[in-house]
């Protein structure tokens, strides 16, 4: 290849061309350092920019394809990437994408936010700061995520053969074989003889239940025909839900350890074992905004913008966190294969979660180490908010990153304005 340079003499600008053979290319590298020549003593060139190409296996540097205008979408944000359909807003309306038409499937509430999307079992659940939902794959319509809790029952005293004492009773509500966490309690007394409980308001599709005579754990009652309980201990089945809810909004929210946990604000939610419609009243605190949760083998990241926690083990009761990095761009989170290392000859890959921060790209291993991969190659403008993605070219590999919002610190304006413009030169 060859490499034009231009020159600059005292009193005019002359344009000279010299050409310079370069073999091959290295990954780019703008920090400052000495003058050198152009290529090493091999002969390949370390750019300092590098502006729609790619440096791709054996020192080649390609031409990265161009892309076209797929559809109209006026304020599209938050494209979904690896689910089973492609989910996009535009405004506040949450749209399917099928081919180059439009469905719209919700009115999102508040104003327009970033949207997490998380595939699990043929069910879509998405979230932003303001609203949460479900898209169901199977039914192609949007619910709610969770399930409402039911009233507090209304209960008389009637004829029956429960023995007297205190009881307390509930309600949950069902869809299919999703159940909700329990209402409020209702407690009833009474001394003497034996009585029967009568329910006056069980709401359809509801389960009541109901302590042993002074307390205890709550059991599924044997409502009779006439909604009456009446029949005597012992019952077996004990409530599995209990003081658990329907999620709030997140902001960011991940798949991990047989859980889902969500931000908001300052704290970590997450849903009860393999129920991911419920939520313990219970939260993992911190002492600033998280915008992002990223689960790995053995662990947890929670990233502020300005901190980054490991929380070692995989159960939120037993969870310690420690603070090891200096946080994340908000959206930036993306799972990529990265080469651990070779056997045999064939390539061990690893699925770990990365992101942007201040210092650059960063990669989170599964014992809670963070490797700063761009650190002492690369300066970049920093910005408040960014996204990324993974993708394969070709059989290559490829991570994605995207920065954009309100510059944290003073920019480079060279490197801003050859970005903006797509081209070295104007």
């Amino acid at each position: 290849m060859a490499a034009g340079i231009p020159s600059v003499q005292a009193g005019s600008i002359v344009a000279t061309i010299k050409p310079v053979r370069i073999l091959g290319f290295h990954g780019m590298n703008n920090l400052p350092r000495a003058p050198s020549d152009l290529t090493d003593q091999t002969g390949k060139a370390t750019p300092a920019v590098i502006v729609n190409a790619d440096v791709a296996d054996g020192f080649v540097l390609k031409k990265r394809a161009g892309s076209g205008k797929f559809l109209d979408l006026p304020g599209a944000h938050s494209l979904s990437d690896g689910l089973s359909v492609m989910l996009a807003a535009g405004g506040n309306i949450l749209y399917r994408l099928d081919g180059p038409h439009l469905i719209a499937l919700k009115a999102l509430e508040g104003p327009p936010a970033r949207i997490t999307y998380l595939e699990l079992f043929g069910i879509i659940y998405f979230s932003n700061r303001w609203t949460n939902g479900i898209y169901d794959l199977n039914l192609g319509k949007v619910r709610p995520w969770g399930l409402d809790l039911p009233p507090a029952p209304q209960v008389q005293i009637t004829e029956g053969d429960l023995e007297p004492g205190q009881y307390a009773l509930c309600f949950t509500t069902r869809r299919g074989d999703q159940l909700s966490g329990n209402g409020p309690l209702t407690r009833v007394s009474w001394e003497g003889t034996l009585q029967g409980l009568k329910i006056l308001n069980l709401p359809e599709d509801a389960l009541c239940w109901i302590t042993h005579p002074n307390g205890g754990e709550l059991f599924l009652a044997a409502l009779d025909d006439d909604g009456v309980i009446r029949r005597r201990f012992p019952y077996i089945q004990p409530l599995p839900t209990l003081d658990e809810a329907a999620p709030p909004p997140f902001t960011h929210f991940a798949f991990g350890h047989g859980r889902i946990w969500g931000a908001r604000e300052n704290k970590v939610y997450y849903s009860a074992a393999f129920r991911y419609e419920n939520f313990p009243h219970l939260y993992l605190p911190f002492n600033e905004e998280v915008v992002m949760v990223a689960p790995v083998t053995d662990g947890l990241y929670v990233n502020s913008r300005t901190s980054t926690w490991w929380l070692n083990r995989t159960s939120p009761d037993k969870m310690v966190a420690h603070r090891v990095g200096d946080g994340a761009v908000s959206g930036t989170l993306v799972y990529a294969q990265v080469r651990q290392k070779e056997i045999a000859g064939n390539v061990v890959s690893e699925s770990l979660p990365a992101w942007m921060d201040a210092r650059g790209i960063v990669i989170g291993t599964n014992i809670g180490h963070m490797m700063h991969i761009t650190d002492h190659r690369l300066k970049m403008n920093s910005f408040t908010e960014g996204a990324a993605f993974y993708r394969d070219i070709d059989g290559r590999p490829q991570t994605v990153f995207s920065l954009f919002g309100a510059p944290t610190r003073e920019m480079d304006r060279t490197l801003f304005d050859i970005l903006r413009r797509g081209k070295l030169f104007s």
